[in-house]
């Protein structure tokens, strides 16, 4: 593994407040996001797996070594949302 995807990888985590070692047992994890961010179990249960696609799709973007792309990372509060960084913003768009 690449140390800037073990880097990535631990940056989504911390972002959600979970080790990666615990993204497969989403019990625990459904547990902390409800209570840190008080939402229901449904919505903790959506996160997380939002997050294992989150972790999917940076890994591919990685590795396709596209100069375009930056980072991403997902954002909790005040609205949940993930947000993808781009090393040229010239044609930022603003909402989709």
């Amino acid at each position: 593994m690449k140390k800037n995807d073990l880097k990535r990888k631990l940056l989504l985590s911390l972002l959600i407040g979970v080790s990666i070692t615990t993204v497969t047992n989403a019990a625990p994890n459904v547990d902390y996001l409800q209570k840190k961010y008080n939402i229901s179990s449904e919505e903790a249960n959506m996160r997380i797996e939002l997050q294992n696609d989150v972790i999917a799709l940076s890994e591919k973007l990685n590795q396709a070594n596209d100069s375009d792309y930056a980072d991403m990372y997902i954002q909790h509060q005040p609205v949940y949302k993930i947000i993808v960084l781009f090393a040229d913003n010239s044609d930022v768009v603003l909402g989709f």
